[in-house]
């Protein structure tokens, strides 16, 4: 049997890949929501304590929110492929990638999802 038709057949990484999948389509969705729906307002982008007043920065860009997208969508994929890779040499290597690729995903949800909704 081939590497990839175990790696497909193991119970543990494919839930853990749904559940990347679904956390990373999940962040897509909420930033790309609650964007359209501030369409003309200005967004939180920084927070600096140091500033004291003026700590919070204010951009009417939405480059910020896409980079949490392309965040989800490269984290997704570089822990698939390494996790593929991995699982050739270890088994419970490859799952660990898996599982930490979704503490990296509910991270960046909760992050990109505090600053969209403010």
């Amino acid at each position: 049997m081939s590497t990839m038709k175990k790696y497909f057949q193991d119970k543990t990484i494919l839930l853990l890949l749904v559940v990347n999948l679904f956390l990373a389509i999940l962040q897509i969705v909420l930033i790309l929501i609650n964007l359209n729906n501030q369409a003309g307002n200005a967004n939180l982008t920084q927070y600096r304590p140091n500033l004291g007043l003026s700590a919070f920065t204010y951009s009417s860009s939405n480059l910020t929110y896409i980079g949490f997208i392309v965040f989800a969508i490269a984290v997704l994929a570089l822990h698939t492929r390494l996790s593929v890779r991995m699982f050739a040499i270890r088994r419970h290597l490859s799952v660990m990638i898996l599982a930490l690729g979704t503490v990296l995903l509910l991270f960046s949800l909760r992050a990109g999802y505090a600053l969209v909704v403010q």
